[in-house]
């Protein structure tokens, strides 16, 4: 399990006992279909999702010709504290990318645990100071990476995210190709065109729409190539 999930599940340990000890119910479930908005841009959070399955994509931008994704988020996230912590409108959309469910727990819980426990705080400043170093990475490997290399750490890194998913029993990227495309900055005909390379090499296979990576220490070499 990656840090920033480990951090996300400690984060979680402790909404979960706080909602459970203020409040005599259950935290509450949401359930977004394919397609649906978790929040909006301009939207005032009134508390923060913790993804129990799905998947979903971070943009802005309205239409599709100049949305930009900025993040694909998986199940053993949270979604949208940022704004929660600045206590500021979202910046960007929230959109379900298949069915998902998330936990919510409202803004008085989670300021709250801020303003009394400190492994808490700590735990949401160690997510945010990830939050900017995911950035930094991702600007760095939009300019100084090519193609192949750039398809292969996003390959590599979405099938980690995919790993012990509590929905599917294997680890298939399932996310539609123009997003992928979309995260790394190619149009989705240069993707078609490197993911059938990558097929014929033999590191990938297509099932369905779906992605299963053959061969993941090729591809971490190609991925590290411009490093």
């Amino acid at each position: 399990m990656s840090e920033k999930r480990n951090i996300s599940n400690k984060l979680f340990a402790e909404l979960r006992n706080r909602f459970s000890n203020e409040i005599n119910s259950s935290f509450e479930i949401r359930t977004f279909k394919k397609g649906e908005f978790i929040y909006r841009k301009g939207n005032k959070p009134k508390g923060m999702y913790f993804m129990k399955y799905g998947w979903v994509k971070i943009f802005r931008g309205g239409n599709e010709g100049d949305e930009v994704i900025l993040r694909m988020l998986g199940h053993n996230e949270f979604i949208g504290y940022v704004s929660l912590v600045k206590d500021t409108p979202y910046p960007d959309n929230a959109q379900a990318l298949e069915y998902c469910e998330l936990y919510f727990f409202p803004r008085n819980v989670f300021l709250t645990l801020i303003h009394e426990n400190y492994d808490f705080t700590r735990s949401i400043i160690q997510m945010l100071c990830n939050e900017i170093r995911s950035s930094e990475k991702k600007i760095v490997n939009l300019h100084s990476k090519k193609i192949d290399s750039r398809l292969a750490t996003l390959l590599l890194d979405l099938e980690q995210a995919s790993e012990n998913s509590p929905v599917h029993d294997d680890s298939l990227i399932r996310l539609p190709k123009k997003d992928l495309a979309k995260i790394i900055n190619i149009s989705p005909e240069t993707l078609s065109r490197y993911l059938t390379r990558f097929q014929e090499f033999g590191l990938i296979k297509s099932i369905n729409g779906m992605i299963e990576l053959l061969r993941k220490d090729k591809l971490f070499k190609i991925s590290n190539m411009n490093d």
